[in-house]
């Protein structure tokens, strides 16, 4: 990975030891960035002392995000954003409730919007910049009982290809990333014959990890990544192909 030596980079969604958004945090770290992090989850702080990122614990949903991230950051804001905070609220149609669809809506799509827009203009205005989404093989597949996932997640890949347009021509790149099956915490439940059993269905023969998603998310923000924009690169072991 070409270093990243003098950028500063924002990680959303950093809220546990096992997640993508450490993951992703780390390897950025590695190659030369400045990181800071944010989560709703009061243990982000301890993640950023015990890690070396400069951590902000709150609520990207807040109306008062852009004022807090301004004070976090600084006006100069970052060079690289990647927005990677989500929930779930799965169910079947007719048991999800409105505040179950809007609470996913809410957390997994509409920052991306807020957060693009607050730091994504300050990028264009200096001529350079990344911003990386996480979204899921489910907002290209659809799944069961998971259709405020499914739509938040489809909608980050469409919000996507809009943004990159309109930031094509001031040297900012957006793209995002779908991941499949990954070993997580919210994997870290599941019975080992599930897990097994799900492994088996995906063509490498294995689960994902979050540093296979890490190693995508490093490139699509590394330098040498300046011609690709409004992507949507799907890592999965081949679990859905297109």
């Amino acid at each position: 990975m070409t270093t990243l030596t003098g950028k500063k980079a924002l990680v959303t969604g950093v809220g546990s030891e096992t997640g993508l958004g450490l993951a992703i945090a780390k390897q950025l770290q590695d190659a030369g960035a400045k990181v800071y992090i944010v989560d709703y989850n009061p243990v982000v702080k301890e993640i950023g002392e015990k890690h070396g990122f400069k951590a902000l614990n709150a609520d990207i949903t807040s109306p008062e995000i852009g004022y807090m991230l301004d004070e976090f950051l600084g006006e100069y804001g970052v060079d690289i954003l990647i927005s990677n905070a989500g929930t779930t609220r799965d169910a079947a149609l007719k048991k999800m409730t409105v505040e179950m669809f809007d609470k996913v809506i809410d957390v997994n799509l509409k920052p991306t919007w807020v957060l693009s827009k607050h730091l994504g203009l300050k990028m264009a205005a200096r001529g350079w910049g990344r911003i990386v989404s996480t979204s899921s093989i489910i907002g290209l597949t659809g799944n069961f009982g998971q259709t405020n996932y499914a739509a938040s997640k489809a909608g980050l890949i469409g919000l996507t290809k809009s943004l990159a347009y309109e930031f094509a021509r001031k040297g900012v790149t957006v793209n995002a990333v779908a991941p499949g099956f990954i070993e997580t915490d919210m994997t870290a439940g599941m019975k080992q014959e599930a897990l097994d059993d799900q492994a088996s269905k995906i063509p490498v023969q294995r689960l994902g990890n979050p540093e296979d998603i890490a190693n995508g998310v490093s490139y699509l923000v590394s330098p040498g990544a300046s011609y690709v924009t409004g992507e949507t690169l799907s890592i999965n072991g081949g679990l859905a192909m297109y």
